[in-house]
């Protein structure tokens, strides 16, 4: 039996697979709204694409209130100077700490309801995002996209990988996916696969 292969995939278990892309044009500043609201969401292995800055708010939330609250605590505390840096006002959704015992130590983080799958691989893309205002803007408020899936069938690779070639099997066929799409090179990329 062959083993399937694929380019820029992580043949782990079956997971999801999330896209955000951060267009690379400027925001203008009449798109800039004066208020955000900032809830928490649920994003896992569905395929949707969102656009709107609802979801990506949403998304960005989550990301940070999913980690431990020392970290999550400098990333709030960066996300409110720049917006505050800004005059934008906003809501942060009223959470709880919670302590748990573990190897002998007591951790602290946020009790959410909401999560995204597999959060910890988004702390590049936290670091990143509140290092630098243009980029939270550009994620936030541009033409931004924040695309969810997994690797269970072929939705996700579909939207964001140019397929080179279908191999036949005696059990059927699969797709053989190659480089993004040329339509994602206005965009730098974080692809989160587990």
């Amino acid at each position: 039996m062959k083993r399937q292969i694929r380019k820029g995939v992580y043949e782990t278990n079956s997971s999801s697979t999330h896209a955000i892309c951060i267009t690379k044009e400027n925001v203008e500043n009449n798109v800039i709204p004066n208020h955000i609201d900032f809830c928490i969401g649920e994003y896992g292995w569905e395929f949707e694409e969102y656009k709107d800055i609802y979801n990506k708010a949403s998304y960005l939330i989550t990301a940070i209130l999913s980690f431990e609250k020392e970290y999550a605590d400098e990333k709030l505390e960066q996300l409110k100077s720049i917006l505050n840096s800004y005059g934008i006002t906003y809501t942060l959704p009223d959470v709880k700490v919670q302590a748990t015992e573990w190897d002998g130590k007591t951790c602290y983080h946020y009790d959410i309801d909401g999560y995204i799958d597999h959060s910890g691989e988004l702390k590049p893309l936290l670091d990143d995002l509140l290092s630098d205002s243009d980029k939270l803007f550009r994620f936030l408020f541009g033409e931004s996209l924040l695309i969810t899936g997994n690797d269970n069938g072929y939705d996700y690779n579909d939207r964001m990988r140019i397929a080179e070639e279908t191999e036949d099997e005696s059990w059927g066929s699969y797709t053989i996916y190659g480089d993004l799409k040329p339509e994602f090179d206005k965009y730098d990329i974080y692809e989160k696969r587990n």
